[in-house]
């Protein structure tokens, strides 16, 4: 209910309606149904047609509508599904790269690297990326990185290198001069 605030007494405004009263009666006549007529059986028949009609295709809109979000719902889990298998694909080629330089690939993910900060512009892995990452883990937990191999002296005591100068004279020894020495039993005192 609305409330009069201006200066009209009840008296002058008790037999007009104020303005929420106008719109509801309006509201109220646009929505009330035409009397029919028992002479005009054309009107409601055409009422009864559209009525048909627009409960026909309610329905026909309703199957369509669903038939878009199930089409929506399995492309959504498709691109899900592909994305997964992207990512997959990412790690794998990130590991690629770092096991030439870690004893298990695996471990460069535990060394907090994320894939998002290895890929490029383009969305591929960044070779260049995932070696700087390489070498930082390296420089941080050098134990789960490979051991370059060792020098021949340091495995077996006492070898000499072989002497690349080109002098004849100087002592090199074979693996035919070490087969050779093992058949026959001779041992060279050093």
């Amino acid at each position: 209910m609305t409330v009069n605030t201006d200066s009209a007494t009840d008296s002058e405004t008790a037999g007009e309606p104020t303005e929420g009263e106008t719109a509801t009666a309006a509201t109220d006549s646009a929505t009330a149904e035409p009397s029919v007529d028992s002479d005009d059986s054309t009107g409601s028949e055409a009422d009864e047609t559209d009525a048909a009609t627009e409960e026909s295709e309610e329905p026909k809109a309703d199957r369509e509508a669903a038939r878009y979000r199930r089409q929506l719902r399995d492309t959504e889990a498709e691109r899900d599904r592909l994305a997964t298998q992207v990512e997959s694909y990412h790690r794998a080629e990130v590991e690629r790269l770092a096991s030439s330089r870690l004893i298990d690939a695996r471990d460069f993910w535990a060394g907090g690297a994320t894939l998002d900060s290895l890929l490029n512009d383009a969305g591929q892995v960044d070779p260049v990326r995932v070696a700087q990452a390489v070498r930082d883990l390296a420089a941080s937990r050098p134990h789960w990185c490979k051991n370059a191999a060792a020098p021949a002296g340091s495995v077996t005591p006492g070898a000499r290198k072989p002497d690349t100068s080109g002098d004849d004279d100087a002592s090199t020894t074979t693996w035919g001069d070490v087969f050779t020495r093992a058949r026959t039993g001779t041992v060279e005192a050093g």
